[in-house]
Formats: C-alpha cells, sequence, structure tokens
C-alpha cells in the first residue's frame, strides 16, 4: 500500500463522532449532531465561503458538517447565515471547536 493510501484509509477508518447539544434538543433529549472529520479541504472551503470571518466558518462548518444518525445533513445552505446571525454564539462555538479538533477515541487511548 503506497502512503498516500494509508494516510487516505487513516481518513476513512476514523469513526463518526457525535455531539450532544443539550440546549438545541427537543424535550429532554439533546439535538445529537453526528459528523466526519473535516478535511484540510473542507477548511479551506468553509474560509472561502466565509470570506475569512472565522465565526462564519465556523456555522459554514457545522452547516456543512451536521448530520444525524443515518447520514442525513441537518441544515441547509442557507442556514449559515441563520447561525451565524441569530444563534447563541457560545453554542456555535463549543460546536464548531469540537468538530475542528475531533479526535478518535482510540487514539486518544494510544496517546
Amino acid at each position: 500500500m503506497s502512503i498516500i493510501e494509508r494516510i487516505t484509509k487513516q481518513y476513512e477508518d476514523q469513526k463518526r463522532s457525535v455531539i450532544e447539544v443539550e440546549e438545541w434538543g427537543e424535550g429532554d433529549q439533546p439535538l445529537c449532531i453526528f459528523y466526519d472529520p473535516p478535511t484540510l479541504s473542507d477548511s479551506h472551503l468553509f474560509n472561502k465561503k466565509s470570506d475569512g470571518n472565522s465565526h462564519l466558518a465556523l456555522c459554514q462548518m457545522i452547516v456543512r458538517k451536521a448530520m444525524d444518525e443515518d447520514g442525513n445533513l441537518l441544515f441547509s445552505e442557507g442556514d449559515a447565515q441563520s447561525l451565524y446571525t441569530f444563534a447563541d454564539e457560545r453554542v456555535v462555538s463549543r460546536i464548531g471547536l469540537q468538530m475542528k479538533q475531533h479526535h478518535n477515541v482510540a487514539d486518544q487511548v494510544k496517546n
């Protein structure tokens, strides 16, 4: 296996992560946001779409990466601006930073 194949496989082998968001839940249940870790390409796209605005880039990332348990996107493209304008900054920042700092549990145990 070539080095690039091993690199690609390492990314593909990562488990989908979940973030529980109490503030956005329904009733007693938190909203569960599933996501795959962002790539450099993702980060570039988020930054490009946000004209260098780091907060808007976090909103772009959430909109583009957040899925339900079945892998369906939770948000539509236009929702990034709504998150940026109307959502609690603390919640959006927490979700976005957790996505950016994605760690595979198995990797944490090894280190």
